[in-house]
């Protein structure tokens, strides 16, 4: 009688011995949501320049657990230091017609490309040179930002755009 019972209870199905690789119900079918500020981090790299502007690759990096979607335009602004002000106009944006949504898998990463022309080109009283220590960098449709260090000179005024910015692609 006792051999028959632990047949019968080595033989039973309960939810513990469902097969780990079955979604659960939390997850199954649930699509990736966009990516936030506190999924990405951003990096710039070296620039090169050309007459009067250099060109940066802004990289944006998926350092969370979760895939996430994005694409488009990220917000750039130059700044004297984190969470201040901007200092003069934000980034133009380039090329509208390459921006696109794409799926960012967790360690991949995109990247846009930022122009930075030189505020030298411009008048002093046109510009008004201020010191930057780097950018506000927010996601594509994310209001919080991020801290990239890049030391440069802006100008104040609003009406001179020394930055302009191409859509993240995935890559890079």
């Amino acid at each position: 009688m006792a051999l028959l019972l632990l047949s019968a209870c080595g033989s039973s199905k309960g939810p513990e011995d469902k097969p780990k690789t079955e979604p659960t119900p939390t997850t199954a079918g649930a699509s990736p949501t966009s990516c936030t500020t506190a999924d990405l981090r951003f990096a710039l790299s070296a620039g090169e320049g050309t007459a009067g502007s250099a060109y940066y690759e802004l990289e944006m990096a998926n350092v969370g657990r979760r895939p996430c979607r994005t694409g488009g335009f990220g917000g750039v602004s130059l700044v004297a230091r984190s969470g201040r002000a901007p200092i003069g106009a934000r980034a133009q944006r380039s090329q509208p017609d390459q921006a696109k949504a794409f799926l960012l898998q967790p360690g991949d990463r995109a990247h846009a490309t930022l122009r930075e022309t030189d505020a030298r080109n411009y008048d002093a009283t046109e510009c008004r040179p201020r010191r930057a220590a780097g950018l506000q960098v927010s996601p594509p449709d994310a209001r919080q930002s991020q801290f990239v260090a890049h030391d440069t000179t802006a100008c104040a005024a609003t009406q001179v755009h020394l930055l302009e910015l191409t859509p993240f692609v995935a890559g890079g």
